[in-house]
């Protein structure tokens, strides 16, 4: 259904703890994970004829054998180099990293000797616990500082979810954190995960909470930041059944009363939504299917999912048929990506003020809802970023998968600017016997004309575009009270068409598509670390001191043209540009292609890290702290 319009919208874990250490000896320093619980916060390491790890709340003694074939500093003892230890890793104690901050207030040298060598020392660097895994505090310091939400985005968040002025940092640390370690949790439950979500409390705090078939996995939870909680079914066995709804829905075709299916991850189940005249019909469906019914629920809907029609996402288009759609999210190809159900291929589109844009390069409508508007009008300009309604604008600064549970925003040309909560993923949608999977729904409200419109985080990650939803006869949802939209997440549809997203500038990251050419450098957020592409052909980290800390050479081509690109692939790779080749070179690269939408973010701890767009850790130098 279209306004003659388009569009289908148209239709915490508690702040990071800070943990005490203390230290006799000059050997390692000990750094704990960000994310250990309040009763785990004192910690004393001391050395004396052994180095002894007391840990404060398992209430143990952890003796260090002494090295006696090391060659210790003057006046210092010798140690091994630490056991491996769960939720601990160490550090040789150097000068960047002596002493701490705890409070505001620094640990200084032990004076009792004049050696600096034996030292108070401690350190909650914010570090990774091993290769694998990363700090969800260090994460969010990269580009997305609460400084940086603007003042007409924290009004949404306000207005639409109720969010105070305090809460609204906490969150942004939360969806961060969560972002990060739902990857983590599913690799480290197994078949017994049962998925990952944010959750809401009733202080109006948000926490990330792990599902798990397994009760003793409830241990988990610090090395998490998480509630862990024990459900009963497995998400592996929710999405078993939600394939199988999946391949049954031939048996619904043509009917418009039963409206949807998901999985649901707080309650762990899958979930068919259908009119109160048809829940014999859901059920009937579901049996069926194949699918588990111990898996599955029906819930009622007196609202129905429809489809609707009427440079900066968020801004109005127009059809040939008078209908009009909302753009989505700009890419660098030229133009935007919006909804596949707006237009058909080759359909002409022009701009609200009556200026051609170009026309539609690609449509996936049903079975997907995206497309691919390709500006052939030069006068159009794609910028990285959404329209705020509120005279402003928020800036695209990637493309990471926020999780359930996570606040999304959107932006429509019917009814502006709106914030809703992430309930659910892989939604299969019956647009009146037109389905579309994978979809994502929401609780940010939208109507008709909102279509194709830009889904954003917070922190200016594109989500995806607009596409439908539960509207009333008014063509909307904002005026009730639990809205149900539905959105096309981005990363599918630029793999469709081979798109890339265009970003707007950032500290401490390197986009897909972006590149370090030599003589330029990449800066992280606090300013302390510097990542350069030299004219020698060398690429090199450097820390506040000069020092550098990680290098990867290009001998033999100094003078030649060097870049440092992030691959749309997911794949970080060194450059030169030999004089008479007409190709350059490839001389080295992290090996991490395979990963669309992969980007790197140097951290203000000093690491550099390749990561999905769905958070998953696929590369780091390992140089947190140095």
């Amino acid at each position: 259904m279209h306004r003659r319009r388009a569009a289908l919208t148209h239709t915490t874990p508690p702040a990071p703890q800070k943990h005490d250490a203390t230290r006799q000896a000059d050997a390692y320093c000990i750094l704990f994970a960000q994310n250990a619980p309040q009763e785990q916060k004192k910690f004393v390491l001391r050395a004396t004829s052994h180095l002894i790890l007391f840990d404060d709340f398992a209430r143990t003694a952890i003796p260090i054998p002494k090295d006696t074939h090391a060659s210790p500093r003057p006046s210092a003892p010798a140690f091994a180099p630490p056991p491996r230890m769960p939720g601990w890793i160490f550090r040789p104690v150097n000068d960047s990293n002596i002493g701490f901050h705890m409070r505001k207030r620094r640990i200084e040298p032990n004076t009792r000797t004049p050696t600096k060598t034996s030292i108070v020392a401690a350190s909650v660097l914010l570090a990774a616990l091993s290769s694998t895994t990363l700090s969800s505090t260090a994460f969010a310091a990269q580009g997305d500082r609460t400084d940086t939400i603007t003042p007409e985005m924290r009004k949404a968040m306000k207005r639409d979810l109720g969010m105070d002025s305090a809460q609204i940092p906490r969150y942004i640390d939360t969806e961060r954190h969560a972002a990060r370690k739902q990857e983590e949790a599913r690799q480290l439950f197994g078949n017994a995960y049962a998925g990952s979500w944010m959750e809401r409390d009733s202080t109006g705090e948000f926490k990330l909470v792990v599902g798990t078939t397994n009760s003793a996995f409830a241990a988990k939870a610090p090395t998490l930041g998480a509630e862990v909680r024990r459900v009963r079914h497995s998400l592996a066995q929710l999405e078993t059944s939600m394939s199988r709804l999946n391949r049954g829905r031939a048996s619904v075709a043509g009917r418009k009363d039963i409206h949807s299916w998901r999985v649901d991850l707080q309650s762990n189940t899958v979930v068919v939504t259908a009119a109160a005249s048809a829940t014999a019909a859901a059920i009937d469906f579901v049996a069926a299917s194949g699918a588990d019914p111990q898996t599955v629920r029906v819930e009622t809907s007196t609202l129905r999912p429809q489809l609707a029609y009427d440079l900066i996402g968020g801004d109005r288009y127009t059809l040939p048929n008078g209908g009009w759609c909302s753009i989505g999210l700009p890419v660098t190809q030229g133009g935007f990506v919006t909804a596949g159900h707006c237009g058909t291929l080759n359909t002409a589109v022009t701009g609200s003020n009556g200026v051609a844009i170009g026309s539609f390069a690609g449509s996936s409508f049903p079975g997907n809802d995206f497309a691919w508007v390709r500006a052939t009008n030069t006068s159009w300009i794609s910028q990285p970023w959404v329209a705020n309604y509120a005279g402003g604008v928020i800036g695209v600064m990637g493309g990471l998968e926020a999780p359930v549970g996570a606040v999304t925003c959107r932006s429509g040309a019917r009814t502006g600017y709106r914030c809703g909560i992430i309930g659910a993923r892989n939604v299969t949608v019956n647009y009146g016997g037109s389905l579309v999977y994978g979809l994502t729904q929401s609780s940010a409200c939208l109507g008709q004309g909102d279509s194709g419109g830009s889904f954003i985080t917070p922190t200016g990650e594109a989500q995806g575009v607009a596409s439908g939803g539960a509207l009333n006869a008014n063509g909307e949802n904002c005026s009730i009270a639990a809205p149900i939209s539905f959105h096309q997440p981005l990363q599918p549809i630029l793999n469709a068409y081979g798109l890339t997203l265009r970003t707007a500038p950032s500290c401490g990251r390197l986009n897909p598509g972006n590149s370090v050419a030599a003589g330029t450098s990449l800066l992280s957020c606090n300013g302390r670390y510097r990542l350069s592409m030299g004219y020698t052909g060398w690429l090199s980290l450097y820390n506040s001191a000069g020092s550098v800390i990680w290098s990867r050479g290009v001998s033999g081509f100094n003078g030649m043209p060097h870049r440092l690109s992030m691959a749309t692939d997911g794949n970080l790779m060194l450059y030169v540009f030999p004089q008479r080749l007409p190709y350059p070179q490839l001389r080295w690269s992290s090996v991490t292609g395979g990963h669309p939408g992969a980007f790197l973010l140097l951290q203000d701890n000093g690491n550099m890290i390749i990561i999905s767009h769905q958070g998953q850790l696929l590369w780091a130098s390992n140089t947190a702290g140095l």
